[in-house]
Formats: C-alpha cells, sequence, structure tokens
C-alpha cells in the first residue's frame, strides 16, 4: 500500500467503477484518477507519484463518466465539387459548388430516405446565409458525438456518418474514414486516454453495439499521437447462438495489465450444457481455442514480443508443422519452481472421412524461460471430440476430454467423456497415467453424466505419451 484517501461519498452501493485520465491540461503533471457512480456522479483525485488527494478540476469532457456529449452543430463536406442546391431534389438550382472538408451547420439531418437519380440517401438541409439549402447525404458527414480532448485543452474529436475527425481550435488537422465493421451500429464515442501507454498517445474508441447473433459488437479503438489518427484494433467478439468469438486487448492500465505491453487475446467457444456433477452450473463455456498474445504499439501496428505464450507457438511451430496449437495452459508440473505448459493441438488430416485429430502435449520450463522438447500423446483424443479441458493440480493434471455434448451436439445420440488424471514421477523423471474415468449420458438433453466408471494404475507403470 503505497497511498490511502477515502471517498466523499458514503452511501457506495452505486459505485461503477474506476479509470485514469492521465495527465490532462490543467492537472499541472499529476495523475487524475475518476471514480464513477452509476447515476453519473463521480469523484476525482490527483495522484502526484507520492500523494493521492481529493480533487476540484473541472473537466472539459465527462462522457466518458457521465455519457452526456457536448454538442457539435456542423457537419464537412467529403469530396470536392459537391452542388448546394436550392431544394431537395436533384434538379433544383445549383447554389454554390462546395470544396471538401466545408463546414455547414445541419439544420435537419434526420430525413426521410428516398432514392434520387437511383441513388438511396437522404437531402441534408443545412443553413445558408439567412435561409436554407440542401446536400445529398452521401457527400456530407454529419456529427454523431463530439467529445473535448482532456489531455490537450483546445483539442476536440468528432464522430461523424464518415469517419473521425480531428479538430484543433475548430479546424480540421486530422480525419481518419471509419472502418467498415458495422460502423453505423456505432452508438457511443469515448476518449480513453492513453490507456497506460505512452502520454503522448490517445485511444479512441467507437462502440458498436450487436442487436442479434452473428452480428460483431465492441470498440473501434484508433490512436491519436498528435500528428497521426491510425486505426488500432476491433476489440471486441460475435456471437451466433451457441457459438461465440472475442478478440481483446488489455492495456497497461487495464486490471491485470502489463507495463508499456498490450496484452492480445483471442478465443473460440461454445456453450457447454453438460455437467460432470452436480456443483458445476449448467452451460458453461467450452474454450475451443484460447490464445494470447504481449504486444507492444510501435506507433503504427501492433508487434508481438517475447513471451512465455510466444515461445509456446514458437515451440509449436518448430516440433510440430502440421498442426495448430487451439488452447494451453502453465502450470509447475514437476514442482521445481519453473512454470511448465500442456497444450492441445488440431492436427489436419486430408481423407473422406476425417475431422482433426487431438494431440495434448506437455512441455517442461527450463531455467533460460524456454522450454524442453515436449513428450505428446496421440491417442486419448479421438476424432469427433467436442472439447479438451485441462485442470492441474498440485501433484497431477486431469485432462478431460468430451465427445458429442455442447450446444451442437447430436439430440438423439448421448454425449460421453473421458477424464484422464496423470502425475509427474520425480525418480523416473516422467509423467505417469494414475486413473481413468468414463462416463455417458443415454441422450443429450439429460442435464448430467451418468454411469460414470473409474479405474487406477497402481503398479502398471504407463507413460503419458502411451496412454490411450
Amino acid at each position: 500500500m503505497l497511498e490511502h484517501t477515502e471517498f466523499d461519498r458514503p452511501d457506495l452501493k452505486h459505485l461503477n467503477g474506476s479509470t485514469t485520465f492521465g495527465r490532462t491540461y490543467n492537472s499541472r503533471s499529476s495523475e487524475v484518477i475518476a471514480i464513477a457512480y452509476n447515476d453519473s456522479l463521480y469523484e476525482l483525485f490527483e495522484w502526484k507519484g507520492f500523494k493521492l488527494s481529493p480533487s476540484k478540476l473541472k473537466l472539459r469532457d465527462e462522457s466518458l463518466l457521465t455519457r452526456k456529449f457536448s454538442e457539435y452543430e456542423y457537419g464537412f463536406i467529403n469530396s470536392e465539387g459537391v452542388n448546394l442546391r436550392a431544394g431537395a431534389d436533384s434538379a433544383a438550382p445549383i447554389l454554390k459548388k462546395l470544396h471538401r472538408r466545408a463546414k455547414l451547420k445541419i439544420a435537419l439531418a434526420d430525413s426521410q430516405s428516398m432514392q434520387d437519380l437511383n441513388i438511396w440517401g437522404s437531402w441534408i438541409r443545412v443553413e445558408w446565409k439567412d435561409s436554407f439549402a440542401y446536400v445529398w447525404s452521401k457527400y456530407i458527414d454529419i456529427p454523431r458525438k463530439y467529445i473535448k480532448s482532456n489531455k490537450n485543452k483546445n483539442e476536440a474529436f468528432l464522430q461523424t456518418t464518415g469517419g473521425i475527425y480531428v479538430l484543433q481550435k475548430d479546424r480540421i488537422v486530422a480525419h481518419l474514414p471509419q472502418e467498415n465493421y458495422y460502423s453505423n451500429r456505432g452508438e457511443n464515442f469515448v476518449n480513453f486516454g492513453s490507456r497506460g501507454l505512452d502520454k503522448k498517445y490517445q485511444i479512441l474508441g467507437v462502440c458498436i453495439y450487436s442487436y442479434s447473433c452473428g452480428q460483431s459488437s465492441g470498440d473501434m479503438l484508433y490512436v491519436w499521437d498528435g500528428k497521426d489518427l491510425k486505426f488500432l484494433y476491433f476489440d471486441g467478439g460475435i456471437g451466433d447462438g451457441g457459438i461465440s468469438e472475442n478478440f481483446g486487448l488489455k492495456f497497461p492500465s487495464d486490471f491485470g495489465g502489463q507495463k508499456g505491453k498490450i496484452i492480445k487475446y483471442d478465443a473460440y467457444s461454445e456453450p457447454d450444457d453438460f455437467m460432470l456433477d452436480e456443483s458445476c452450473a449448467r452451460y458453461g463455456s467450452a474454450f475451443i481455442t484460447e490464445i494470447y498474445s504481449v504486444m507492444e504499439y510501435n506507433g503504427d501496428t501492433l508487434v508481438e514480443v517475447d513471451s512465455k505464450h510466444k515461445r509456446l507457438k514458437d515451440l509449436v511451430s518448430s516440433n510440430f508443422q502440421d498442426s495448430r496449437l487451439m488452447h494451453y495452459q502453465f502450470f509447475d508440473g514437476n514442482n521445481d519452481g519453473i512454470e511448465d505448459v500442456i497444450f492441445l493441438l488440431n492436427k489436419v488430416v486430408n481423407n473422406e472421412n476425417g475431422g482433426p485429430i487431438g494431440l495434448v502435449g506437455i512441455a517442461h520450463g527450463k531455467s533460460d524461460m524456454t522450454f524442453d522438447t515436449p513428450i505428446v500423446n496421440r491417442s486419448i483424443v479421438h476424432e469427433g471430440y467436442f472439447n479438451v479441458e485441462f485442470n492441474p493440480g498440485s501433484d497431477s493434471v486431469a485432462i478431460t476430454i468430451k465427445y458429442n455434448t455442447g450446444m451442437y451436439g447430436d439430440p438423439i445420440v448421448g454425449g460421453f467423456y473421458n477424464l484422464y488424471v496423470f502425475f509427474y514421477d520425480k525418480s523416473r523423471n516422467m509423467w505417469l497415467w494414475r486413473s481413468i474415468e468414463s462416463a455417458e449420458t443415454f441422450r443429450r438433453d439429460e442435464p448430467t453424466f451418468t454411469n460414470a466408471k473409474k479405474a487406477y494404475f497402481r503398479k502398471k507403470l504407463i507413460p503419458f505419451e502411451k496412454a490411450w
């Protein structure tokens, strides 16, 4: 504990969370930390590196905490030679030819969609001199959300129908067309600050919401470094019935983040609707793939750097060129104080009937932070498996292989599983098979597995790689 201070608000039942704004334009080099409540109230604190104290600073933009945005009444022309017309009709007189980035005050942005000259769109009414004029919607970027920078006093960010604009003293200094990733569903705009990266960065997020299966949701992330605005990553996922995909970034200031690094997470999962026993909730997530990468942002792209995750990927690519790494778990299996790893590979079989074959491997960690040559079992995971789960313990590791389970299992044929337990024998320097448990259901819609049978191996010393 370095420092401690209390909230002013005694009732914390509405506490929503906390975030850092980094150094703001008026914080005199202090880091500004906000405690947010779900009734749109918040408290600010300043961290000076040695002292934490309540702050009376005023933020230029509160939208991250309150979701209340400043108004911006102007749109920008996005092409050269755009016609400004006297009426909402392609035959109406042309009042002026407009240049790209010309600024017009919007009088009516939500006109009814129509077809004019065989093109779908709408006529946007704008203020012109002492009256009104019209621009076809394709050629004007209409404001959606406007946020002022807390880092720089005269800076602001504008999300429009045609991308993001950076404004300084209300002049356009940068513009980036929005990535075409369901951008029409962008319902929020957030300035996350640097999120623990170099203080020159400001991370902007266009929040995408999904309304049905198969649609993506999350944040379209952009980086502004004071000179250039660049697309960074889609931090979100896609759900489709029982299947979901997730692509996430964990920044240094996020819980569990690493200093100067961004942790990239990719996963593909399906709900598992079977329990091994009554202690588990039904419909848990079965991770089919789950991969981590430790990245650095070099000012342009995310670059993977050395980590235990990358060393495992390199190990797999050098030893199993025909297989794909699915998921893995680190643990100290031989109790030597150095992390080992157990992992699942998919080997693609080129034949008419076969699907991928699963291979389970164990690799011991070495003092130089690399791994020994892995041992692999090619017999315990059979064709057509649904999921392989690892559960390392203090002196053993359990491997559960499920078949015909999950949301998309056959509703008539029963599911079944095999649960293998292996232990590490220090005297022999090898993993040995301790037991196997098997169970099945008569139908997939039964809540639990029944008729479990378990066998122990007390005398036969069967190595991990020879178990079947």
